[in-house]
């Protein structure tokens, strides 16, 4: 059954079974709109780009005042607790 398509037949039913999934899945990926993850934000002066969490568009309370950001957080820490670094 295979001798009555020809090498030229088999090899491009090869090529179409490999190519058609990967342009249907380019042209439906293609056709989506993207999340908005990040919201514009002006933050010491200037314009900015930041994200946060859909569900909590205020900011979080921090533990101490001056801690803005992981790395000042936990420096404070550090020298709250007396782990030198």
């Amino acid at each position: 059954m295979a001798s009555s398509y020809g090498l030229y037949g088999i090899i491009a039913g090869g090529v179409a079974a490999l190519l058609i999934p990967i342009l249907l899945s380019v042209a439906l990926n293609g056709s989506k709109k993207g999340k908005k993850r990040g919201v514009p934000v002006k933050v010491g002066g200037e314009e900015g780009y930041t994200m946060r969490h859909a569900r909590g568009p205020d900011l979080v309370d921090v533990p101490w005042p001056g801690a803005t950001t992981m790395a000042a957080l936990f420096g404070q820490a550090c020298k709250k607790y007396s782990i030198s670094l």
